[in-house]
């Protein structure tokens, strides 16, 4: 009994653990090879439970045999007190385990890899499924929302990339027009930069009039922003940093 609720426990513990880096969503080769550690641990745990089981059943239904030794390994003897052939069976046992861990290992080990690699598909609008839509990134000159900008114009809408460097803004523009041209072999116009500070609450409570007086609306028949992505953010910033309007500037970015 001891034996069973030890090895039920470990293998809780291992099913919590697995949970955990699977919400992790593999981005890496590092928690991909972890995760196949522990998947074929589980599955060797399980196994090597089913083992104990047996034998301790095997065992306890023979009236004939008794333990004779306390050590990890139990070897049981007959009437007689000949020691059988029970070392054998369990080298062969530990032989078996190890092939089970390896092959686990392996193949978990590939699947888990191939997830952390490939990722899911990306997501691409239909071309024109946008055409009218007036649609806001904030700190839209890098990362996310510089790729979402280009699907998003690539599927017609008018995009406005905020970003804090007017400079760095310009070249996004330039960049996700690119895209589009390259995608649809015509080129979407309607895609431009305003400048935006969200530690800067100045910057914030001007931005409604700039965004009303530029080109963007001049150019749409829609006066109104259909999508306001909320892109822009910091985290992990290494020291306390407050902002001119004196808040935390996580707090306030985000």
């Amino acid at each position: 009994n001891i034996i069973i609720l030890h090895t039920v426990t470990k293998l809780h513990k291992l099913q919590t653990t697995s949970n955990r880096l699977i919400t992790m969503r593999y981005n890496n080769t590092i928690s991909s090879i972890a995760l196949s550690l522990i998947f074929s641990f589980q599955l060797n745990t399980v196994w090597s439970f089913n083992v104990a089981v047996e034998q301790a059943i095997r065992i306890s239904s023979s009236p004939q045999r008794k333990v004779t030794s306390p050590s990890s390994t139990l070897h049981a003897t007959n009437n007689e007190g000949v020691l059988d052939n029970e070392s054998d069976g369990n080298q062969s046992t530990r032989r078996g385990f190890i092939t089970k861990a390896l092959a686990g290992t392996a193949l978990t080990g590939i699947v888990a890899n191939g997830i952390a690699v490939q990722g899911p598909d990306p997501f691409f609008p239909q071309s024109q499924s946008l055409n009218g839509k007036v649609i806001v990134i904030t700190g839209g000159n890098t990362g996310l929302g510089l790729e979402s900008g280009k699907r998003l114009a690539a599927a017609g809408a008018t995009v406005v990339l905020t970003s804090r460097n007017t400079v760095k803004g310009s070249r996004a523009v330039q960049i996700v027009k690119d895209y589009v041209l390259e995608k649809n072999g015509v080129q979407n116009e309607n895609v431009y930069t305003l400048p935006l500070d969200l530690c800067d609450l100045e910057s914030v409570k001007k931005f409604p009039e700039l965004l009303q007086n530029s080109d963007v609306f001049k150019s749409s028949s829609n006066k109104y922003i259909d999508v306001l992505l909320n892109n822009a953010g910091v985290m992990a910033v290494p020291e306390l940093e407050i902002t001119k309007d004196g808040f935390e500037k996580t707090f306030q970015s985000n």
